[in-house]
């Protein structure tokens, strides 16, 4: 199933078999019940081609650890020399956290990521600042003004 946004507070319903099922551009849940394992299991299934039309993901976990959601997952630890801008266009109250703009775009600038690599060479990047805020975020490049991803890829 394709769907374009899923975008809420929270899904109290929602599994990790429906998240895998479905395929939407972008994810965002203020509250979630998944575990980092969960995460692991959903960033296994992007690398190997799964969600295809994922572009942005943000999620707020309950004791967010990036080492077990990364573990066993191929990625490089970047630092950006200065602010990296991704333009993003979340449809929901996530947005406040990140800028005071409205909703219809936001430039969210981060300078610490893990860079991976899917199956089909799409390069995403899993913002690290904001970990102390349980907040998972996962961008896919090109962001949504098409603008490629700026560091050199992982070879």
């Amino acid at each position: 199933m394709n769907q374009q946004t899923i975008s809420s507070h929270q899904y109290p319903w929602l599994t990790m078999n429906n998240l895998l099922e479905i395929n939407p551009s972008h994810l965002e849940m203020r509250e979630t019940k998944f575990t980092n394992e969960e995460m692991n299991l959903f960033i296994r299934n992007w690398i190997n081609g799964g969600n295809s039309n994922l572009r942005s993901l943000a999620f707020r976990l309950n004791n967010l650890n990036l080492e077990t959601i990364l573990n066993g997952i191929p990625s490089v630890l970047r630092t950006a020399p200065g602010s990296m801008p991704y333009n993003w266009c979340p449809l929901s109250s996530f947005y406040s956290l990140f800028s005071v703009l409205p909703p219809e775009l936001i430039t969210f600038c981060f300078d610490q990521f893990f860079e991976i690599r899917n199956v089909n060479g799409v390069v995403a990047s899993i913002v690290v600042e904001r970990v102390a805020n349980d907040d998972f975020i996962l961008l896919t490049w090109p962001d949504y003004k098409g603008q490629p991803y700026p560091v050199e890829l992982i070879v």
